[in-house]
């Protein structure tokens, strides 16, 4: 009887308690923000059937969502505006919770050269797919298409624990950005042709793209291929670090330098060189001072130095010809290291399959490993050449025992 009960409990449970997915149609109409919105806000699982779908303003997603197409599902930029697809946490300037466990897979999005910042969900979120402060993020089988020359491909602030499955990116800036506090990101079959670069890890960046100084670690990208398009510029993978010092009354920054003060840590927004009489001190945003600095809120933090450990790049192919370049945050537009800080962050453990690495700034362990064929090739080698040895020890010995 007990049995039967908890049988029937079980039945229940799976009829009843597991929800249903939300489903999303074609029917034909010039805008379906409001219909995807009202999918997302009420479900955990929402299906997409096969169609184009015009969309005029960004989708915010909650925790544990999984987003899943069927058969070609494209999503149309209809006008100019930022993120298609953003976690609602990547709207704090600061935060210790995270969202957790978002999924999307089969999506196209046809960005159609439509990007600005406008509505963005937070001024350093930065790609038609923007995420931040998110735990478990799978994205699998994405196409972008006519990417612009503003908004990144996919965006990461502060994403751990990432899988990027069959990704293909055409537009005019980078295909994948990854920024401070990204960890546990792989990268798995790609097929890039990016204006810019096709990948960055820039834990130290410009004002509008970065939140944060922590360090990003444990990163693969394999199995893809850059291809060459006109007008491109940038590199296949930048690798960016930084360093500053406390806040000093007089000290002069420049825009994109960070500074740390009373355990918060702020960076200057504004252009040309300033000397600072007024210490940052807000607890979020932007806020300008008497002395005419503006000063960004990007966190809580001591640190003095943002780094990027543990690279791999494996089985890429590289028909642009462009290489991977590890620098320093300091460029034409004055983003720079103080002076008396040079080198001292660091780009640690690389392994790349061949690839060249053009270095400047402080790099530690770089190697380049064997591909994955010649790998191949080493262990049979290795084998015949001791398959050799132990024949030739075999008929040696042999040979003094026919002799006595």
């Amino acid at each position: 009887m007990k049995i039967v009960s908890i049988v029937t409990c079980l039945l229940i449970l799976l009829l009843f308690g597991c929800k249903q997915p939300k489903m999303i149609y074609n029917t034909g109409i010039k805008d379906y923000t409001n219909i995807f919105n009202d999918a997302l806000s009420g479900s955990d699982y929402v299906f997409i059937k096969p169609g184009s779908y015009p969309l005029s303003a960004p989708l915010y997603l909650h925790s544990n969502l999984i987003i899943e197409g069927e058969g070609e599902v494209i999503l149309i930029k209809s006008t100019p505006y930022s993120q298609v697809f953003t976690n609602i946490r990547a709207a704090k300037d600061y935060s210790v919770i995270r969202d957790e466990s978002i999924t999307i897979m089969n999506i196209i999005i046809d960005a159609n050269n439509n990007g600005n910042q406008k509505d963005a969900v937070h001024p350093t979120a930065n790609g038609d797919l923007s995420f931040k402060y998110l735990n478990y993020l799978t994205l699998k089988n994405i196409k972008i298409i006519n990417g612009d020359s503003i908004l990144f491909g996919i965006h990461l602030q502060s994403v751990k624990n990432a899988t990027v499955k069959n990704y293909s990116y055409d537009g005019d800036k980078t295909g994948i950005q990854m920024q401070g506090g990204c960890e546990n990101i792989k990268i798995d079959n790609f097929d890039i042709s990016s204006g810019d670069d096709a990948f960055a890890i820039n834990v130290c960046d410009y004002p509008r793209v970065q939140h944060n100084t922590e360090d990003s670690r444990n990163i693969t990208i394999e199995n893809g291929i850059s291809r060459k398009r006109n007008n491109q510029c940038g590199s296949f993978l930048r690798l960016m670090t930084g360093s500053w010092k406390e806040w000093q009354k007089g000290n002069k920054y420049r825009i994109g330098d960070i500074t740390n003060y009373n355990g918060k840590q702020y960076k200057k927004i504004n252009k040309g060189e300033l000397v600072s009489l007024d210490c940052p001190r807000q607890l979020g945003g932007d806020s300008l001072y008497s002395d005419g600095l503006v000063w960004r809120y990007i966190g809580q933090g001591t640190n003095v130095t943002s780094n990027i450990y543990n690279v791999y790049v494996l089985n890429v192919r590289l028909d642009d010809g462009r290489k991977i370049v590890r620098t320093i945050d300091a460029d034409s537009n004055n983003y720079g290291e103080y002076p008396g800080t040079e080198n001292t962050s660091i780009v640690d453990s690389i392994y790349t399959e061949g690839h060249q690495v053009i270095t400047r700034g402080k790099i530690g362990v770089w190697k380049t490993i064997p591909r994955g064929n010649q790998v191949l090739l080493n262990i049979f080698l290795a084998c015949l050449i001791l398959l050799i040895i132990v024949v030739s020890f075999y008929f040696l010995n042999n040979k003094k025992f026919i002799k006595k």
